[in-house]
């Protein structure tokens, strides 16, 4: 991303809510806009229109949690002077689509460079989180070029099975073992494979989704001093990240 600072005249959202060589395309931009709770005042006195990128749904629990921490991130965005918009990212839970995620990570990636270059967006909050939605994010963010932040979601909690430690994912290797040995039954299988994941969050074991979120903050896209595997999604020291992760995305453009 470019390094200058951008001037509140030189606001990409500018060229669509308050652009007086076109008072037109200006009116027709602006009116649904303000059906919702918007006014005239906040997309056209100057203020950032900052987007939260949101990847947590129902439909994908391993970043659920950002549902939540958005609320907080949208207070950091207001705080700073900031108008906040939440957008939708393409859904991705690779343990939930068949036949394959392999390629959802490129879905998003494309779907969110044409929502941040087609629509009036200023700055970007990245909610990240599994080892798909963070470098899709961080790629969309950097070939539409515009100021952006990653949050993470932060990794599940550990989990436990009579008194042992079970990692996600790779319990489920130790489970085909014991099926097949004839020690546990399909419920003894589920019971054990769940048991794994004890909260929302990505997976709680050194893989790719702990490698891509600890890469984002290594390349100065997340705030320093929260490193995913220091505040887990369910941990009360993730809540005052969020609102400092909102208002950092536009104190650093100005």
């Amino acid at each position: 991303m470019s390094g200058r600072k951008v001037k509140p005249e030189e606001l990409r959202s500018r060229q669509w809510f308050n652009n007086p060589d076109d008072a037109e395309m200006t009116a027709l931009y602006t009116e649904r806009y303000l059906n919702y709770g918007l006014t005239r005042e906040e997309l056209r006195d100057g203020r950032p229109i900052i987007a939260l990128a949101q990847t947590g749904s129902d439909l994908s629990p391993c970043n659920r949690h950002h549902l939540e921490l958005a609320k907080r991130v949208r207070d950091g965005i207001i705080a700073a002077g900031g108008l906040p918009i939440e957008i939708p990212v393409h859904p991705i839970q690779e343990t939930g689509k068949r036949p394959t995620a392999m390629l959802d990570r490129n879905l998003a990636y494309l779907s969110l460079v044409e929502t941040l270059y087609g629509y009036p967006i200023d700055g970007v909050v990245l909610m990240i989180g599994c080892d798909k939605t963070t470098p899709a994010l961080l790629m969309a963010a950097a070939t539409v070029d515009i100021p952006a932040i990653a949050l993470s979601v932060g990794p599940m909690l550990n989990g436990w099975h009579e008194g042992k430690r079970t990692g996600s994912g790779t319990i489920i290797w130790k489970a085909r073992q014991m099926i097949a040995a004839g020690e546990i039954d399909d419920d003894g299988f589920l019971d054990l494979v769940t048991s794994s994941t004890p909260s929302t969050g990505y997976c709680n074991t050194m893989g790719t989704a702990t490698t891509m979120n600890s890469l984002a903050e290594g390349l100065g896209m997340q705030l320093p001093g929260s490193p995913p595997f220091r505040h887990p999604t369910a941990s009360a020291d993730r809540w005052p990240i969020t609102p400092a992760t909102g208002s950092s995305t536009w104190s650093g453009m100005i």
